[in-house]
């Protein structure tokens, strides 16, 4: 007898709780070493506002000079295309000709490493040198998408420089120190226009004289010679031979010989001032030179703002007094302020938990036990997120935030059965011993439940799939350390704190903990009496439930879909664009109308800075402006408002089309713009007639949904088309190049050489002065020289037409492609708007021509397939990882039935907040998922345990619903509670918080009925057809008695 007792009491001193129990210290000193790790591991992890969802990308650009869209296009664009396509890992390439430049952007799959990408890149585009033409530039290979947008833009203006001064001081003092930042890929220049030496050339008195554009491209190229010229020995020393020129100014240019009688004056005029103007840029009204900074891959825009400040900081010494240096918009003002919201909230919601618990347990001791669980928790969380090479960022910290309400509830449990034994007279240190034992099972059970919810996201493709990996594996981290903390620090602080019945006896409770008890026995009452009437009568709870899903289901459809919501970023872009053909002047002109417009936003307040770009891309008929807004606080209307009053405005400015768009947050190229997509086919022409067709029909059908819409590709920028008599030219000796040469100098200048003045190269540029060349006849009076020295008019051998030309080709996956963009209004989704695209162009759109959705609609379409994938794969991992724990399919079947229920609460909570199905909404759904299955295990575990004492499934589920209703309740409100600064929440990125506040606080708040009522019901109709598992395993041990004494009675 004494022998059995004692191996009883030593099989329950067995196990790292009763171990803690026994052992204190050890037990803080686990739980301070987690502390202290999580502190080291603070000062070292990264901060930035989301993580790294940046795919491998690297952009190719290369110049050619005086090419049109179409020969860029041919005889670059195509052939790169060609060699890069062979490059292993490209997940797309899409590539843009324009005048004089063409540039691919080459996207990789996540699994490649961004640095050997460009160089394979590198290798593909050194192979295809040799097939470029001789005039266009070394192509250049970044490794950053050359047209994302930018993440900060600064602008330089100055009271007393001229523009190409100011243009040639930021080129000289402030762009190499921007570029030299870590994280910065390149930096764009808006505006700026470097000084040149222009030769306005006098065709008329050329010819007269004799002389030729190679005349006179000879004789300066010679004006250029700032060359070595060897050395020279003269005795026992070694000179250094420079030879350079003395021209150093436009007077001194014109005094140059082109022959005995002619100087350059006689035949051109010299002047020394800014290029021709392509750009402008103005910041606040005032004219500018503008930066825009473009991060590489993997870069840190919280770290790249702070060193770019810090740089223009230390600049300011050095700076001429009436040179100004201003940071017009920057991404990490709304990172900061969103990760200060996300971080107030956290604190915010650790101590709405922690007075939960406390109303609850009615004494600060008590509430001590699972308090402890949030510091030990959330801070040893953050030693996963180090060693896992994540980052502090909103989506880690809201995981972060809503595990404060999910960590104390394994301790509540905890906590709770030992108190219960302690009621009962048994003594502390055994209560905790054997109250923990009791419900081991459980908070294993749960906990490995929640992290397998997130084992499917983690492969999960794509940005958004990194995106739920950091935040699954957080919440992940969190409650199993949670766990941790609920076996060892909660028994043996609840051993030490818990007084016994005696003394309970004898001390009266307070007013308010007698209120609040009495309201919970009534609660427990109604719950009691309630649960009696739904056990007998589970076919009409699960019918009414059924019906609940079935609206849930409904409101899904209803729903509007996007990839994020919109977030008040506090800046508002517009994106405008003249006539094609119209020039500077012109747009400029209509960039200062929109300016006008803007102002008031700055003068009432409400806006910070305006700063505004013509010519933005390189194309003279586009402008852009970037209205920065005030701080959240400072300000009474949200950016949505403003863009709306926007929106209305820009629409009254004849000759300008404008659209207003709002950055997003995971920084998809083109993303706020709206529905874009691709045209794709093999004529560009007929592609803009099928474009046209789509925008056509979409506004005729949903004229009130859609708005601005724009085709990029339109034949009316004009263009001169020369035709040259290739065997004539051949007869003459007159090289094609050396045609084509003089003809761009004549119509377009011609960059000669560049002229080192002061250690700077000024280039001397050739054209035409006052000549425009519009038809054949304009080419009598222009002469070239053939091989036997014949002047030859160039009219002989060339003839000139005008013709309307887009200004821009484009492909997609090396297929010619014409894009379009299409402005969606609010209450038209963009999941919608792809839909009804994609039904218009099925009707519209001939054989062989295709739909390629870019930008938001490409990342939002693909997104969605995978998330309702991962969204099953979480539900079968689940089922399988419950079923094993139980040892029973049906147990996990049971569990999960509330599933269906928890998310049509959810679902219905976003109807009713207006809210929407994106990227936010999806995680907290996934996540509904594991904290149902939670709430279920509590109940169907216990209930499990009364039937192998012999009860029956109803007295089961019936007793063990009452039993954990407490617990049940106390971990449900925890978690809702804490959820609540989530739905509440304002200033920066408060839209993504509140959507997925209200998925958990609604949905699991509703679902709570669920947990408490459907589970009984699903119970008690499922697991009659099952058998205790005490009984196999009786059965098992009658026959392994049975066999081995069969077996042994021989050897007797």
């Amino acid at each position: 007898m004494t022998t059995d007792k004692n191996s009883t009491r030593e099989s329950h001193l067995s196990g790292l709780y009763a171990l803690c129990v026994r052992r204190p210290v050890l037990a803080i000193t686990l739980n301070l070493l987690i502390i202290v790790a999580g502190i080291a591991a603070l000062l070292g992890v990264e901060v930035r506002e989301m993580p790294n969802v940046d795919r491998p990308v690297v952009t190719v650009t290369t110049t050619y000079s005086g090419a049109p869209p179409e020969v860029t296009d041919a005889e670059i664009t195509s052939v790169l295309e060609k060699a890069i396509s062979r490059t292993a890992g490209i997940e797309s390439i899409s590539s843009n000709s324009k005048y004089g430049r063409s540039r691919i952007t080459v996207e990789f799959n996540d699994s490649v490493d961004v640095s050997e990408a460009a160089n394979d890149i590198r290798d593909a585009v050194s192979g295809a040198g040799r097939n470029l033409p001789e005039d266009a530039d070394t192509p250049v290979v970044v490794k950053a998408d050359a047209d994302a947008d930018p993440v900060m833009r600064v602008v330089v203006t100055s009271d007393e420089m001229r523009i190409e001064e100011l243009s040639k001081f930021v080129d000289d003092e402030i762009v190499d120190r921007i570029t030299s930042v870590p994280g910065v890929a390149s930096v764009d220049l808006y505006g700026s226009q470097t000084p040149v030496f222009k030769i306005a050339i006098n065709v008329q008195a050329m010819s007269s004289r004799g002389l030729t554009p190679d005349n006179l491209r000879s004789v300066l190229e010679e004006l250029a010679l700032d060359t070595s010229g060897g050395s020279l020995e003269t005795g026992d020393q070694e000179l250094f031979v420079r030879a350079n020129s003395d021209v150093k100014t436009a007077e001194q240019i014109g005094m140059v010989k082109l022959n005995e009688t002619t100087r350059i004056r006689d035949i051109a005029f010299v002047s020394y001032g800014p290029e021709r103007a392509s750009s402008g840029a103005f910041y606040n009204g005032k004219r500018a030179v503008g930066m825009g900074i473009i991060r590489s891959a993997n870069s840190n825009t919280i770290d790249i703002s702070n060193d770019v400040r810090a740089e223009i900081e230390r600049m300011q010494d050095q700076l001429p007094n009436d040179v100004e240096v201003n940071v017009s918009s920057d991404d990490a003002t709304f990172i900061g302020g969103a990760i200060k919201e996300v971080v107030f909230s956290l604190f915010l919601s650790t101590s709405i938990v922690i007075g939960v618990m406390l109303l609850f347990l009615g004494s600060i001791r008590v509430t001590l036990i699972p308090a402890v669980t949030v510091p030990v928790a959330l801070i040893g969380a953050l030693v996963g997120i180090w060693l896992a090479g994540f980052s502090a960022n909103v989506l880690t910290l809201l995981a972060l935030l809503l595990a404060t309400g999910m960590v104390v509830d394994d301790a509540i449990v905890v906590l709770e059965n030992i108190s219960k034994r302690v009621h009962k007279g048994q003594g502390p240190r055994a209560a905790a011993i054997l109250g923990t034992r009791e419900v081991f099972f459980a908070v294993i059970t749960t906990t490995a439940t929640l992290a397998a919810v997130f084992i499917p996201i983690s492969f999960l493709p794509g940005s958004v799939g990194k995106l739920f990996s950091e935040f699954g594996f957080v919440l992940a981290i969190s409650v199993m350390l949670s766990s941790f903390v609920a076996l060892t620090l909660a028994p043996m602080m609840a051993s030490r704190l818990l007084r016994t019945k005696n003394y309970e006896d004898t001390h009266k409770p307070s007013a308010a903990w007698v209120v609040i008890s009495n309201m919970g026995t009534a609660i427990e009452r109604w719950y009691s009496s309630t649960l009696d009437w739904t056990l007998r009568r589970p076919f009409i709870l699960l019918g009414a439930a059924t019906l609940f899903v079935i609206a849930g289901a409904s409101q899904y459809t209803s729903l509007p879909r996007q990839l994020t919501p919109t977030e008040d970023r506090s800046v508002i872009f517009m994106i405008a664009s003249t006539p094609q053909g119209a020039s500077l002047d012109y747009t400029a002109g209509k960039m200062s109308e929109l300016e006008y417009i803007a102002q008031p936003y700055v003068d009432n307040g409400e806006a910070r800075s305006i700063m505004s770009l013509v010519g933005m891309g390189g194309q003279i008929n586009r402008g852009f402006l970037v209205m920065s807004l005030k701080d959240w606080a400072e300000r009474d209307r949200s950016q949505q408002e403003i863009v709306n009053e926007l929106q209305r405005k820009t629409a009254k400015i004849p000759g300008l089309k404008v659209r207003v768009a709002q950055p997003n947050t995971i920084g998809i190229r083109g993303a706020g713009q709206g529905l874009r997509f691709a045209v794709t086919g093999t004529n560009y022409n007929e592609l803009a007639e099928n474009a046209d067709d789509i925008v056509a029909e979409m506004q005729a059908r949903y004229g009130d949904k859609v708005g601005f819409a724009s085709v990029s590709y339109e034949t009316t920028q004009p263009q001169l088309l020369v035709s040259v008599d290739r065997e004539r030219a051949n007869d003459l000796g007159l090289s094609s190049d050396r045609i084509a040469s003089n003809l761009r100098m004549l119509l377009d200048g011609s960059s000669v050489a560049d002229l080192f003045v002061e250690d700077d190269g000024i280039p001397m540029v050739m054209e035409a002065g006052g000549l425009p060349l519009q038809s054949t006849r304009d080419l009598e009076n222009i002469f070239i020289k053939s091989k036997d020295g014949t002047m030859l008019p160039m009219s002989s051998i060339v003839s000139i037409e005008e013709e309307a030309v887009a200004p821009s080709l484009t492909r997609e996956e090396q297929q010619r492609a014409v894009p379009v963009t299409i402005s969606i209004n609010d209450g038209y989704d963009l999941a919608q708007a792809i839909s009804d695209m994609k039904e218009v162009a099925a009707e519209v759109l001939p054989e062989g021509t295709n739909v390629t959705l870019l930008s938001e609609a490409a990342v939002l379409e693909k997104t969605t397939s995978n998330v309702y994938m991962t969204f099953l794969f979480a539900i079968l991992v689940v089922f399988l990882v419950l079923a094993a724990q139980f040892e029973s399919f049906m147990s996990a079947f049971v569990i999960l039935c509330t599933v269906p229920f928890g998310i049509s609460a959810a679902i219905i909570s976003i109807g009713l907040t207006g809210g929407s199905i994106n990227v936010y909404s999806q995680i907290g759904i996934i996540l509904l998922v594991g904290l149902m299955a939670k709430n279920g295990i509590l109940i169907v575990e216990f209930a499990n345990t009364l039937r192998e004492e012999g009860r029956s499934v109803f007295e089961a589920i019936h007793d063990a619903c009452l039993i954990r209703f407490r617990p049940v309740v106390m971990t449900v409100v925890s978690t809702v509670l804490g959820g609540v600064p989530l739905v509440m929440a304002f200033g920066a990125g408060a839209e993504a918080r509140i959507e997925m506040g209200w998925v958990i606080v609604g949905g699991l708040g509703f679902a709570t009925l669920s947990t408490l009522f459907v589970t009984p019901a699903a119970y008690l109709l499922l697991m009659r057809y099952t058998t205790p598992r005490k009984a196999s395993e009786e059965k098992l041990h009658s026959e392994l008695d049975k066999a081995l004494g069969t077996t042994n009675t021989p050897a007797e």
